[in-house]
């Protein structure tokens, strides 16, 4: 793991995003060792240029950078992470996170923490008096209510599938029990089954929401795979290598475009919609 320097470290959005509420983000690594083949920076300069790296000044920049949000007023949660993973296998060493959320506390701001990985656990402390702290914008006091939102996310439930498609990450399974203790502690926990496969994860639909509903999650996302850049044809060669059945719908699905195509989006959230019914799940933080 490389050691870096960064330049800034919070990222200040033009607007607050509809699903995750978050104005801000913040990403105390460059890249991700999870290798999670479809995720979306590999089509972006984001982390391609940039390799692996720990961004050790990363808390002594944040406190730095959030005197002027805090004077301007919070107007969303600060999601972290957003283009990494923050709670990776280095982060045990290097406890650049856990340092980035006792500034984030210092502050008192929201925070909504997006993982793949059971270490957040060990932050529960710092987690625990954010959600309990937090100065939440004026619209955001009722709905969702929390200084604390975590969310944990999936392409798939079965771990050998997980070892082809996020070969670094922790298995699926792990991260359902570490869901499921979150929320016995108390937090408003949620699960995104984002991205889905078309054609090769699309078949759990119903086992991602019966486990979401067997957890006590208190919101979910679901989202069909969205392909970028570079990006794109690395996975299309995954698609033809490891699953070539579904290599002719992969190449008329994004031969010329970043989404699936309108026929099987609208099939796909009818599905969602028909068994977040079914399990009592709520969409989305706002359920909107």
């Amino acid at each position: 793991m490389r050691e870096a320097r960064a330049k800034r470290i919070l990222n200040v959005h033009r607007r607050r995003d509809p699903w995750f509420l978050d104005r801000y983000s913040v990403n105390p690594y460059y890249g991700c060792p999870f290798n999670c083949l479809y995720c979306y920076t590999r089509g972006i300069r984001y982390s391609s240029r940039q390799g692996l790296a720990v961004k050790v000044n990363a808390p002594a920049l944040l406190s730095r950078e959030l005197r002027k949000i805090i004077g301007e007023g919070v107007r969303g949660y600060v999601a972290v992470s957003t283009s990494t993973e923050a709670w990776n296998m280095y982060e045990e060493h290097y406890g650049v996170t856990r340092r980035v959320l006792e500034v984030l506390s210092e502050y008192r701001v929201p925070v909504h923490v997006l993982t793949k990985s059971p270490l957040v656990l060990r932050d529960a402390d710092i987690l625990r008096r954010i959600d309990g702290e937090a100065w939440l914008p004026p619209d955001l006091r009722e709905t969702p209510g929390r200084g604390v939102l975590i969310t944990f996310s999936f392409s798939t439930l079965r771990s050998s599938l997980a070892r082809i498609l996020e070969p670094g990450a922790p298995p699926p399974g792990r991260r359902v029990e570490a869901a499921g203790k979150l929320l016995r502690e108390g937090f408003m926990v949620g699960m995104a089954f984002m991205p889905v496969l078309p054609h090769i994860t699309d078949g759990e639909l119903e086992e991602m929401a019966r486990t979401a509903s067997r957890v006590g999650a208190r919101y979910v996302f679901f989202s069909p795979l969205t392909l970028y850049g570079e990006g794109k044809d690395l996975f299309l060669y995954l698609v033809k290598k490891r699953f070539g059945e579904a290599y002719a719908s992969y190449v008329g699905m994004y031969a010329r475009r970043s989404f699936p195509l309108r026929q099987y989006t609208g099939l796909f959230y009818r599905k969602v919609r028909e068994l977040s019914e079914k399990y009592g799940l709520k969409i989305g933080v706002t359920g909107e």
